[in-house]
C-alpha cells in the first residue's frame, strides 16, 4: 500500500514539475483543452454547485467535493482532488495546480475513499489509492452537535471554479 501510495504522489509530482499548463491526456483526442486555473481568475459558479457538506450521518452526501493537502486552494506544490459523489460511486481527478491531472474512479466506503488512479500516461494502468474519512462533531453554542466528514490529510476547499468543472466533465466522460 505504501509503495502505491509513494508512487502516485511521485507521478503526480513528476507530472506537475513536466509541465505548466493543464492539459488532459486521457482526453487528447478532444479539441478543448483544460484551462490553466489562474486564467480563469476566481469566477466561483452558483450556490447551489458548491462544495457539499457532510451527510447527517457524517458521510460524503450526493454532491461535488474539492479537498487539498493545503487550506488555500491552487497552491502551488500542494495536491487536490476534485470529485463527484453519487450515492456510494466517486469520479474525479487528483492533480497538482498548473499541472497535469489524473483521473480516477471509486467506492465510497464506511471509513475510506477507494480510488483506482488511471496513470495519465497508461490508461490501461490503474492504481489503487485509499484516503481515510475522518469524521468530526462540534458542537454550536446552542449545544446542538454538527457532523462533518473530511479526507485525512486534506482540507475542504469551498471554491469550484469552471476548470474544476471541466476535470470532472473530462474524468467522467473518460471514466473506466
Amino acid at each position: 500500500m505504501f509503495y502505491n501510495q509513494v508512487r502516485i504522489l511521485s507521478l503526480c509530482f513528476g507530472v506537475g514539475m513536466a509541465t505548466m499548463n493543464v492539459t488532459p491526456l486521457l482526453a487528447a483526442n478532444r479539441s478543448t483543452p483544460v484551462a490553466d486555473p489562474s486564467s480563469l481568475g476566481s469566477r466561483p459558479i452558483a450556490p447551489s454547485s458548491l462544495a457539499q457538506a457532510a451527510a447527517p450521518d457524517g458521510s460524503l452526501s450526493n454532491g461535488i467535493y474539492h479537498y487539498g493537502q493545503s487550506d488555500q486552494p491552487e497552491e502551488i506544490g500542494s495536491e487536490y482532488l476534485i470529485f463527484r459523489v453519487t450515492g456510494d460511486r466517486v469520479v474525479g481527478a487528483i492533480y497538482l495546480p498548473r499541472s497535469e491531472f489524473s483521473c480516477f474512479t471509486g467506492t465510497l466506503e464506511a471509513q475510506q475513499l477507494r480510488l483506482a488512479i488511471i496513470d495519465p500516461y497508461n490508461p490501461n494502468e490503474v492504481y489503487p489509492f485509499a484516503i481515510a474519512l475522518q469524521d468530526t462533531a462540534v458542537a454550536n453554542a446552542g449545544g446542538l452537535i454538527q457532523q462533518s466528514t473530511s479526507l485525512e490529510g486534506y482540507h475542504p476547499i469551498a471554491e469550484i471554479d469552471a476548470n474544476h468543472q471541466r476535470l470532472l466533465e473530462v474524468c467522467g466522460t473518460n471514466r473506466r
